[in-house]
């Protein structure tokens, strides 16, 4: 019972509603000021993110032989969170491209601005940050802008 209180209450911290988190909330934010930490592992580098982002999509798409990919940034340092109730950070790297791909009707949708986070070479989140999600966890937007 209690481990499911839990999971309510980080659900809620990160979906928005501190409120309902009740006294976890201030000992969260608290943490989340923390990070990055000071010894964490990003990994390596994902040389070939191009590519990893290409073969996800190609996964999701219903036209992937139709897409036209634009605006690939280079992978940055991030950071999001894995849970927060248990206070477990993960981190790797994002990069942001433009996506243009047929729809079910044959049509091109227009530029999807999509966002990667690449931990250990692979992809473990993304969003269409074009109609959907802009942060990766309440407070930190998602940052488009090229890596070092």
């Amino acid at each position: 019972m209690r481990a499911i209180a839990t999971s309510i209450m980080s659900i809620a911290l990160v979906m928005g509603y501190p409120a309902l988190a009740g006294k976890k909330d201030k000992e969260i934010a608290a943490w989340k000021s923390t990070l990055p930490a000071a010894d964490a592992d990003y990994g390596a580098y994902p040389d070939n993110y191009e590519q990893l982002i290409k073969e996800y999509l190609a996964r999701s798409l219903k036209d992937p032989d139709s897409v036209r990919y634009t605006d690939f940034t280079k992978p940055r340092k991030e950071h999001a969170i894995e849970n927060a109730g248990l206070k477990q950070a993960i981190y790797g790297y994002s990069s942001c491209v433009l996506v243009n791909a047929k729809n079910s009707y044959g049509g091109y949708t227009g530029n999807h601005q999509y966002w990667f986070f690449i931990q250990n070479g692979k992809i473990v989140r993304s969003s269409d940050t074009t109609t959907g999600l802009k942060i990766i966890y309440l407070g930190r937007p998602i940052n488009c802008e090229d890596g070092p």
